[in-house]
């Protein structure tokens, strides 16, 4: 999924106030930061207990440090009486191609994803200790554009690809049909749209970069938004190296 997909957000709203400042960096430091995936929809009365863990991580000191957690809203779930509003395509897509990497046939939600792996403990990653070498994440301004730095610890001979997604937070639906008719579910760390990039080597021959350009989103997007990024061995869903992101809204902290 080379990502001109990206259609995430209407650039000028990364200057979230007057205070904004020009440039955001988002950075892993060398420690592993694990990523965490889950896969949900608004349409599976298992999915808020899931939804409710990975809203709890917002206030742990590990957030960003440790560990970065998003949210793919899956849509095989649509068609049973609610429609949910997050999910895409190629989110499921995305959660199929991890099944086939498991050896599945099947998928199914609420679905946790640990750095790639299939993940059923739902316990708090531990701080960094392996090294991973840093991820760096610059927002430029007010211009949407991404720039990304990742610099291993050693030469890698595979191919390398970032990924970078959108997420919303503090977001609150009110279900009307299906099996959460009439609830009001709390969504965290929401991935808005998803993009990725092969990793190139930079002008230093030690980092490998790329370069993501946000665009127009097709809808509005809450006030309080971050951004996440990690890294991957090959074009499709699999083990994460590294991973890094933060706050694009100081309301969020």
């Amino acid at each position: 999924m080379r990502s001109i997909v990206f259609g995430v957000l209407l650039s000028a709203m990364l200057a979230i106030s007057a205070g904004a400042q020009p440039e955001q960096r988002f950075e892993s430091g060398t420690g592993k930061v694990a990523l965490i995936e889950l896969y949900t929809s608004e349409g599976c009365s298992s999915c808020p207990p899931a939804e409710h863990w990975l809203s709890g991580l917002r206030q742990d000191p590990g957030l960003w440090k440790a560990f970065v957690p998003v949210a793919f809203h899956v849509t095989y779930w649509d068609k049973l009486g609610w429609k949910d509003e997050f999910a895409r395509d190629v989110f499921t897509a995305r959660q199929y191609a991890y099944a086939k990497l498991w050896g599945s046939e099947s998928v199914y939600t609420p679905c946790f994803v640990h750095d790639g792996t299939e993940w059923r403990s739902r316990t708090r990653p531990g701080d960094p200790r392996e090294n991973a070498g840093a991820l760096t994440v610059v927002v430029v301004g007010a211009s949407g554009q991404l720039d990304i730095h990742y610099a291993p610890l050693t030469a890698k001979d595979d191919s390398l690809e970032v990924w970078s997604a959108v997420l919303s937070t503090d977001v609150d639906s009110i279900v009307e049909r299906g099996e959460n008719a009439g609830r009001k579910l709390r969504h965290d760390f929401t991935v808005m749209e998803l993009a990725s990039a092969p990793l190139q080597p930079g002008a230093d021959s030690r980092d490998l970069v790329a370069s993501l350009q946000l665009r127009e989103a097709s809808r509005p997007v809450p006030d309080i938004r971050a951004v996440a990024a990690w890294v991957t061995v090959g074009n499709k869903p699999g083990r994460v190296l590294q991973a890094a992101g933060g706050w694009l809204s100081a309301t969020a902290k």
